[in-house]
C-alpha cells in the first residue's frame, strides 16, 4: 500500500469578510445613501451614494481592504 501525503501548506486561503449593507433615502426624489458595517470589527462606513458604497466593495474583494481567511473544510482534517 502506497501512502500519499499531501502538503497543505501551498493551498491557498479562501479570503473571507462579511458586511451588513443598508440602504435608504432621506427624501422620496433623493439620492440612495447606504452604509457598510463590517461583521469582524463591527466598524460602520457610510456612503453618500450607491457608487461610493460600490467602489468600495470592489476594492474590499480585491484584497486592497482587510479581509479575514476562513478555514476550508481540509483544515479541518
Amino acid at each position: 500500500t502506497m501512502t500519499v501525503s499531501i502538503d497543505h501548506s501551498q493551498q491557498q486561503q479562501l479570503r473571507y469578510t462579511a458586511y451588513l449593507v443598508r440602504l435608504w433615502q432621506d427624501t422620496a426624489q433623493g439620492p440612495w445613501r447606504a452604509s457598510a458595517q463590517s461583521v469582524q470589527s463591527g466598524q460602520i462606513i457610510r456612503f453618500g451614494s450607491l457608487a461610493e458604497l460600490f467602489a468600495f466593495l470592489e476594492t474590499a474583494s480585491t484584497g486592497a481592504a482587510q479581509a479575514n481567511t476562513r478555514p476550508t473544510a481540509e483544515d479541518a482534517d
